[in-house]
């Protein structure tokens, strides 16, 4: 009997910490929503138990997080980088495409990024980020190349153009 009296007290205690803890995540969600509303963000109508079963994931995930958000992005970055260049070589190797290609075809690889980055932007920003990131280091270098290697584009040209692309960047 004394171990059926304990049960029932521990029981008790648990079913008194559990409507503790649902007290505090309904307090948790409301100053969540005012903090929200004060920083003047659309506040997403959640229940309280998605937001809480939302903030035990991120506990408990965040390495999961850091690599299907962070670390995949960069190392497809790194991927995509590396075959471009191994295919560019190929074609430059068996003389496929001309000086003038090569730079057209580069600047029109910066573009492209740079739009999809654009296009991204609301939806996945930091994808995004990463992409205008590489849209304009491919830029950025394609101009140095047309002035180093193939004389394209006089010092004056060269110099604006990797200023603005800079500046740009930065803003």
């Amino acid at each position: 009997m004394a171990a059926e009296q304990k049960i029932k007290e521990l029981q008790q205690q648990i079913d008194e910490l559990a409507a503790e803890m649902q007290g505090y995540r309904q307090k948790l969600f409301r100053l969540h929503q005012e903090l929200k509303a004060l920083q003047n963000e659309e506040v997403k109508s959640q229940g309280t138990e998605d937001f809480s079963r939302h903030s035990r994931n991120t506990r408990n995930f965040r390495l999961e997080n850091f690599i299907g958000l962070r670390l995949i992005h960069f190392v497809g970055i790194i991927v995509l980088v590396i075959g471009l260049s191994i295919g560019v070589k190929y074609a430059i190797d068996r003389q496929l495409i001309s000086e003038a290609a090569r730079i057209i075809l580069a600047y029109l690889a910066g573009v492209f990024l740079f739009f999809l980055s654009w296009m991204l932007k609301r939806k996945y920003q930091l994808f995004s980020a990463i992409l205008f990131s590489g849209a304009m280091a491919s830029l950025y270098f394609t101009t140095y190349a047309a002035f180093v290697y193939y004389g394209f584009f006089s010092f004056a040209v060269t110099f604006l153009l990797m200023a603005c692309l800079t500046i740009y960047t930065v803003f």
